[in-house]
């Protein structure tokens, strides 16, 4: 929070993203008391790469993508997500249609849900609330967005139920919470995902801003800028002996895969 407010306070002129990968390499540079191998993994963002799941229990919630759900006689993909609309608060509802894990430097992970959003920002016309508090979603209007993710550690599980008396309308029911641990049920169509049925998710981080400067070694923990000409690359040293060269991270854009 204190990196969100400096840079809310500052001349946004780049997305909090590459602000934060720059002011990190600063503190770098200067060993600043504040810095973290948690911040520098942070910073650099996400590892090459994603593993797909089909399942997913967190908070006492067990999730499920919509189509591994389609031949289950129980709903498991429907979430909910407290949000802000500007300073007004805003429930939002959806589809779970992948779950997939990021790998950061470091060994952390963090799992999101890719959702199928409902319209709720037309009351009337894509959401609406009965005289009872009861919410209903009409299916037949998504929400327009480019940010279709949610941290799995943020949602909770709701169900829908058809209404009877309006076609293409859904009534949202809550979900209950269970005692359990965190888990992630790997994906069988995912060639990626090996053959483990489980993997037990331990702590999920706060909210990951994805970086497109991906990263190979897991356990680079310097980190300095290099002062090449145009002053963007940016170096990682290993303390592992092993290790001798530095890794770039930012690389020709010929020598990535899509």
């Amino acid at each position: 929070e204190p990196f969100l407010r400096e840079y809310e306070s500052s001349h946004r002129t780049v997305g909090f993203d590459v602000w934060f990968y720059h002011h990190v390499s600063e503190l770098c540079k200067g060993k600043d008391a504040q810095l973290t191998k948690e911040l520098i993994s942070l910073a650099r963002g996400p590892l090459c790469g994603v593993e797909r799941f089909h399942g997913y229990v967190i908070n006492g919630f067990r999730f499920h993508t919509r189509d591994h759900e389609s031949q289950k006689a129980k709903q498991n993909s429907g979430i909910l997500l407290r949000g802000l609309l500007g300073s007004k608060a805003m429930d939002y509802y959806g589809v779970i249609s992948e779950i997939m894990e990021l790998q950061y430097l470091g060994g952390n992970r963090v799992v999101m849900f890719k959702c199928d959003w409902w319209d709720v920002d037309n009351i009337g016309k894509g959401v609406k609330m009965d005289r009872y508090g009861f919410v209903s979603v009409n299916t037949t209007r998504k929400l327009l967005t480019d940010e279709p993710f949610a941290l799995a550690s943020q949602v909770e599980q709701v169900f829908y139920v058809e209404d009877g008396s309006n076609p293409n309308w859904l009534v949202v029911l809550k979900g209950q919470s269970q005692s359990s641990f965190d888990s992630l049920t790997k994906d069988p169509n995912d060639v990626q995902s090996g053959d483990q049925e489980e993997a037990f998710q331990q702590d999920t981080p706060d909210p990951i801003y994805p970086n497109p400067y991906p990263v190979q070694d897991d356990e680079l923990i310097g980190w300095e800028e290099d002062s090449n000409e145009d002053g963007n690359e940016m170096h990682v040293d290993s303390d592992d002996d092993s290790h001798d060269s530095e890794i770039s991270a930012y690389g020709d854009d010929s020598d990535q895969d899509e």
